[in-house]
């Protein structure tokens, strides 16, 4: 079976690349250290609501 260029970017869309996640695993820290630093505490929502902002948008 024939994969199409559709279906390349559908499987592209749920696979991120190690640059990707070293670089979201920095940004995770930057912001997970700033709310410690301001005594707020640390929540999945949190987390998720970062993840959505760097990786929420189509990034193509």
């Amino acid at each position: 079976m024939k994969q199409t260029l559709a279906d390349e970017k559908s499987v592209k869309k749920r696979f991120v690349s190690k640059d990707d996640l070293i670089n979201l695993a920095a940004v995770l820290e930057k912001d997970l250290n700033h709310q410690i630093s301001l005594g707020r505490p640390i929540s999945k929502d949190l987390i998720l609501q970062t993840l959505e902002r760097e990786y929420g948008k189509d990034k193509g």
